[in-house]
């Protein structure tokens, strides 16, 4: 694999909060148009990890590397703009705007505005559900509405890497398998790098291109998802 494939490079990269040791030298390479799944049990550091690539958190030490330039000492919003796009855990919809106005919140870049008109059309079409509650305001949203509503809201700022934290968390398992779905079309359909963490390891290997294993903050394993999803040490630990 070439450099030239490589979107974001996460370079043993150490995370403290307050003084927990949360990431232990954790390396990681997200290849561009693909699906990348982090998994692991609750606590593992999974959120951590996005909250420090999205520029939430510092970390002690380490680089991160997007599209070649270092982007780790930079400020959240400046982060954003470069096109990494984070669908935080527990979706963090705004309560008190409609679902449009949530949806519209998020073009906050060039790139986002001159795309509003294609990229509304696309998530309509994705999720029907949300075209009829466009109006509604996202608290009346059930909570597989509202999480329908935050990946919308990823699509809108038009990204070059969409950060997906949890987005399975608390759904049932038939929207669980409509977001993954609808996951696996985005991606399909916009060729846009994705990288997941997730507690739901067996739907998070089937559709990812690579996965990484944390434990305990470290990665102890890495491969193609298929061999993650095959391996029997990821089979024992999970129940897949």
């Amino acid at each position: 694999m070439s450099r030239e494939n490589n979107l974001l490079v996460v370079d043993k990269i150490d995370v403290y909060r307050d003084t927990l040791h949360v990431l232990k030298n954790v390396s990681l390479v997200i290849e561009k148009g693909k699906i990348t799944a982090v998994v692991g049990s609750n606590g593992a550091g999974k959120s951590t990890l996005l909250n420090t690539i999205a520029g939430l958190l510092r970390p002690a030490s380490g680089v991160i590397k997007f599209e070649e330039r270092d982007i780790t000492k930079l400020e959240t919003h400046e982060i954003a703009r470069l096109g990494i796009s984070l669908v935080p855990e527990g979706r963090h919809v705004f309560p008190h705007l409609t679902v449009l106005e949530n949806l519209l919140v998020a073009c906050n870049t060039q790139e986002a505005k001159k795309n509003i008109n294609r990229n509304l059309k696309y998530v309509y079409e994705l999720f029907p559900r949300l075209e009829e509650r466009k109006k509604q305001l996202a608290e009346k949203l059930s909570g597989g509405e509202q999480q329908m509503l935050a990946i919308a809201r990823g699509i809108m700022s038009s990204p070059k890497l969409l950060l997906l934290d949890e987005v399975s968390l608390g759904l049932s398992p038939k929207l669980t398998e409509e977001v993954f779905s609808a996951i696996k079309k985005i991606q399909k359909d916009f060729r846009v790098t994705m990288l997941i963490v997730e507690q739901n390891v067996h739907k998070a290997l089937s559709i990812a291109d690579k996965g990484y294993v944390i434990e305990k903050g470290e990665i102890v394993l890495e491969g193609s998802g298929e061999e993650l999803y095959s391996s029997p040490q990821v089979k024992t630990a999970y129940g897949i």
